[in-house]
């Protein structure tokens, strides 16, 4: 024990970790956030896998999005029994995982305190953040911890490349290649978005590691990553070309989130959404236009009154982030082509031959500035993804979970606030004396900056746990009207999406639900059985959110059949039983 060194920084990373991982243990414990149906159908995934045997690929329904999630559930529903909690426990586990890994990034590729101030930022957030962090819909939670990693293990990779390496040591860099592979197939497998950052952290390698490229160390890779993504090629390779991965993906980025394709939207449109709302809601700043007309989002509309202030505090989050993002870049950039003078010096100056260890100093100076460019252009991938996407001008808001992997970035957006100079190791100064009048305005000024940051992101926390309330609240109305329907004998039932498959996991299928449309016909089923068993049961009920239109084309439809309803109200629903004749 006496050769075990555990200095500050690591305790109070791990003091850090620890509340961040008891906060959202606190939270799921109270069934927050409230569920949905998509949340539900991933649940029903997991308890299939348990009793049916069941082995989905993708989240049912569709070609892409691996099913991770439901199999991690299905594990901690064999220990803790089916709910909502043990359905998010695993999202828990792995955000905690992501926060270790965030530590050791970031101590890597600048300075453990950074590492210290990102870890509080991300322990943070916004409701939405928090929200998108806790809901199993798959494919986001994995995301961030795979492409922390993924930077990580490439970061590690470049800056041991070319040392002696004992036998040990050799195996070991043999095992880290194959679980970088593994991780980029996993990742790909589990939400393509994670290409966004396999492409900058394999360029980092292509870069730095090609020497090894003539080793046993590709080979290991390439297995790795085949491993990783066999699922998705045993599924291509089952089904047709207009169900397989890249059709879907194509359609989400083309189409509306109906499947429709949509028509023209402007450039303007696409950078205003992303500006203005999709990086704010994304990276911790509270949507303050919630009820905001995107589909009329101009540059016009950020003078109108009515959304003025609320635009403009966006638009100043969003702008700042993008000037943060650039700022960081140019001085990487500028710190590389400073230290390519110092290696190869002009003509007209005397080449001195520098010493082994400044070469081998300068060389980890490169690997480091190099890896924080692929982590920013990791940023600059996705944002342009999003932007160029048709969702993301329709629903910026809703979409905005595709930007969730910005998070992976916090120490590369945030580090302009805290470094300053053109050293490997940048600390604040906080003893204005000893500073010119200049550099202690802008130290503070940044510093303020990184304050507001926080108090931001903690106000979002506390919203959020202000959010408990009302949320079991509807909880309770949700456990109600199932207790309502079981009474009422209607276990077979017809609904709209967002109701079928949430009342089906809650209920733990004594309830079965078969997705309908406005028009009553059928709709997006994501589970087929289910819409096949209710069709087949003449006695099938109608549940519909009292007041809707599907409620209002029911009853046109009443008027124009044989078939006797009863009707019965419950928390907020209407319930229409055939009555027996």
């Amino acid at each position: 024990m006496k050769h075990l060194k555990i200095d500050v920084h690591t305790i109070c990373a791990a003091s850090i970790i620890v509340v961040a991982t008891v906060l959202r243990l606190i939270l799921i414990s109270q069934n927050w956030p409230g569920s949905n149906s998509d949340e539900s159908t991933m649940g029903l995934m997991a308890l299939h896998i348990i009793a049916r045997g069941e082995h989905p690929i993708f989240f049912y329904g569709q070609g892409y999005m691996g099913a991770f999630e439901a199999y991690l559930a299905a594990g901690f529903f064999q220990l803790f029994g089916p709910s909502l909690f043990s359905l998010r426990f695993g999202l828990v586990v792995l955000f905690a995982l992501f926060l270790v890994c965030m530590f050791f990034l970031t101590s890597l590729l600048y300075s453990k305190n950074l590492a210290l101030i990102t870890l509080s930022l991300l322990a943070l957030g916004s409701l939405i953040v928090i929200l998108r962090e806790l809901r199993a819909i798959g494919g986001y939670s994995e995301m961030l911890l795979c492409d922390a990693l993924l930077f990580l293990l490439a970061t590690w990779l470049a800056l041991t490349c070319g040392t002696t390496l004992t036998r040990g040591k050799k195996w070991l860099r043999l095992l880290v290649y194959g679980l970088w592979g593994l991780l980029a197939g996993f990742g790909i497998w589990t939400d393509p978005l994670t290409l966004t950052c396999i492409v900058p952290a394999g360029l980092l390698l292509l870069i730095f590691c090609w020497r090894e490229w003539r080793s046993w160390y590709p080979l290991s890779l390439v297995t790795g990553f085949l491993t990783g993504i066999v699922p998705m090629i045993v599924y291509n390779l089952s089904v047709p070309s207009d169900q397989s991965t890249w059709d879907s993906l194509k359609k989400v980025f083309l189409a509306s989130s109906a499947g429709q394709t949509v028509p023209h939207v402007s450039l303007s449109h696409h950078i205003l959404a992303t500006v203005l709302i999709g990086i704010p809601t994304a990276t911790g700043a509270s949507p303050l236009c919630p009820t905001l007309n995107t589909s009329s989002l101009s540059l016009s509309s950020l003078f109108v009154p009515a959304q003025f202030q609320c635009l403009w505090l966006q638009g100043a989050w969003g702008a700042g982030y993008i000037l943060l993002l650039l700022l960081a870049a140019f001085l990487s950039l500028k710190f590389l082509w400073d230290l390519r003078d110092r290696i190869h010096p002009p003509q007209s100056m005397e080449a001195n031959e520098l010493p082994a260890g400044e070469i081998d100093g300068m060389r980890q100076q490169i690997i480091r500035h190099t890896a924080r460019l692929m982590l920013l252009c990791s940023v600059m991938l996705t944002t342009l993804l999003f932007t160029l996407s048709t969702t993301s001008a329709l629903d910026p808001y809703g979409s905005s979970r595709y930007l969730m992997g910005l998070l992976v970035a916090t120490p590369a957006i945030i580090s302009p606030l805290w470094e300053y100079g053109h050293g490997m190791s940048f600390h604040p100064s906080f003893n204005l004396l000893k500073e010119n009048l200049q550099a202690n305005l802008l130290t503070a000024f940044k510093s303020l900056l990184l304050l507001l940051l926080g108090i931001v992101l903690l106000l979002g926390t506390i919203d959020t746990l202000n959010h408990i309330p009302p949320t079991q609240v509807a909880n309770q109305q949700q456990s109600a009207l199932i207790t309502n329907l079981e009474h009422a004998g209607a276990t077979h039932i017809y609904s709209d999406y967002w109701t079928c498959d949430l009342l089906v996991f809650l209920s733990n299928e004594k309830i079965i639900c078969g997705v309908i449309g406005y028009d009553l016909r059928q709709g997006v089923n994501r589970y087929e059985p289910y819409y096949a068993l209710v069709s087949n049961d003449p006695h099938s009920s109608y549940v519909l959110v009292a007041g809707s239109p599907m409620e209002k084309n029911f009853e046109q439809k009443m008027a124009t059949t044989n078939i006797h309803y009863q009707r019965f109200a419950f928390d907020g629903y209407v319930v229409y039983q055939p009555v027996s004749t």
